[in-house]
C-alpha cells in the first residue's frame, strides 16, 4: 500500500498524467513489490486510466549476423506470469529494426502493432523525445489514455537540439571528486553542467580529476590551470577533503570560476 500511495501521490488537479519508472530486469526479486503494487494500481484505475510501456533491449548478434528477439519475448512472458501485460513496447537497439522484427514481436508478445517503436541509440539523449514521436508512440499514449491535447509545438525543443549539436563555443569544466572511477556517482551533476551549457551556446567538457590529486599546489596548478572553471561535488569521508580545500583555495587565487555542492560548499 505505501508503494502505491508514493506512485499516486503527486495526483491533483494540476496533474494530467503521473509517470513512474520502475528500473532494473524483469525476474530480479528487488523489482517484484514494485511489479505487484503497478499491477494493482492498474486494477483499481482501470485499463483508460493506466499504461503499461516495457522497454527492451534488442541485441544484435555479431557472430550471427542478425538481430535476437528472444530476449524481448521472454521479458514480456515473464511480466504476464506476474499480472502485468505492456500495453507498448520500447525496444532499443544500436540499430533501426526493419518493419519484419516488429511484426514478429508485436505477434508474440501480443502487443498492438502500433505500439512497438524502436527507439535506436543516438548520440544525445535529447534527440530520444523526436524519433519516440516519429514511430507514434506520443500518439498511442494518448489515444490509449483518451487525453485531449493537440498538435505538437516542437519550436522549443528545435531550438535546445540546435543548442546540443550547433554550439557555439566549448570549455572544459574540472569535477573535483573522490569517487571518479565510477562517474554514474556524479550523473546527476555532469549532466546540470551539460544542461548549463546548452543553455548558454556551448559545450561543456568534463575533464574528471582526483581530489587526491590536489592536495598540493603543485598538484592544483598541474590539475587545474587549463580548466575554465570547477565543481567540487559531495562526499562522505575524511578522504580527499585536503584536495578539495587547496582546489577551491587556487581556484579564489586565481579567479577560476567555483561550484561547491553539499560537502563541496561546506
Amino acid at each position: 500500500n505505501e508503494i502505491k500511495e508514493r506512485m499516486r501521490s503527486q495526483a491533483g488537479d494540476d496533474v494530467d498524467v503521473i509517470i513512474t519508472e520502475i528500473g532494473g530486469t524483469v525476474g530480479d526479486i528487488e523489482s517484484q513489490p514494485f511489479l505487484e503494487a503497478a499491477r494493482e494500481v492498474r486494477t483499481e484505475l482501470g485499463p483508460t486510466n493506466c499504461m503499461f510501456v516495457h522497454v527492451s533491449l534488442v541485441p544484435w548478434i555479431a557472430s550471427a549476423h542478425e538481430l535476437k528477439t528472444k530476449p524481448t519475448q521472454h521479458s514480456v512472458m515473464m511480466l504476464r506470469q506476474l499480472g502485468i501485460r505492456p500495453d507498448a513496447l520500447v525496444l532499443r537497439s544500436d540499430r533501426p529494426l526493419n518493419q519484419g522484427i516488429k511484426d514478429k514481436i508485436s505477434l508474440m508478445c501480443d502487443v498492438a502493432e502500433n505500439a512497438v517503436v524502436n527507439c535506436v541509440d543516438v548520440p544525445s539523449i535529447y534527440e530520444i523525445p523526436t524519433m519516440l514521436h516519429t514511430e507514434g508512440l506520443d500518439s498511442y499514449v494518448v489515444e490509449h489514455l483518451e487525453l485531449k491535447c493537440g498538435d505538437v509545438d516542437w519550436a522549443e525543443w528545435g531550438d535546445l537540439l540546435d543548442r546540443v549539436h550547433h554550439p557555439k563555443d566549448e570549455i572544459t569544466i574540472g569535477i573535483i571528486g573522490k569517487y571518479i572511477d565510477l562517474p554514474d556517482a556524479y550523473l546527476s551533476v555532469t549532466e546540470a553542467i551539460k544542461a548549463g551549457g546548452f543553455g548558454n551556446y556551448v559545450r561543456a567538457k568534463i575533464e574528471w580529476i582526483s581530489a587526491d590529486n590536489c592536495e598540493t599546489d603543485e598538484g592544483a596548478q598541474r590539475y587545474l590551470s587549463n580548466l575554465d572553471g570547477i565543481v567540487i561535488p559531495g562526499g562522505f569521508g575524511i578522504r580527499g577533503i585536503e584536495g578539495k580545500i587547496n582546489a577551491l583555495r587556487y581556484a579564489r587565487e586565481n579567479k577560476l570560476p567555483a561550484l561547491g555542492i553539499c560537502l563541496g560548499m561546506q
